[in-house]
């Protein structure tokens, strides 16, 4: 999950294609065709969201809880990451 400020025209797409491209050449990632956006309204959304994304490798087979995944940086105030 990334967070930054929002303006007309500046173009999250640009910036998504930028990343992408960066670390496909400099770390070999082979990333999916598209990306998915969405607004956070709420502190409600936003703890759902990363309710969703700690579950990732649960869902995908890599452990059997989302405590035991290594790769994940927790946010200051833990929101989503409290059952």
């Amino acid at each position: 999950m990334i967070s930054f400020d929002w303006e007309r025209g500046d173009g999250l797409g640009q910036v998504i294609q930028n990343w992408k491209r960066f670390t496909a050449r400099k770390l070999e990632i082979v990333w999916q065709r598209d990306f998915f956006d969405h607004r956070i309204r709420s502190d409600n959304d936003l703890a759902n969201k990363w309710i969703y994304i700690r579950e990732n490798p649960v869902r995908a087979g890599l452990v059997d809880t989302y405590d035991a995944w290594p790769h994940v940086w927790r946010p200051p105030n833990r929101i989503g990451w409290i059952d």
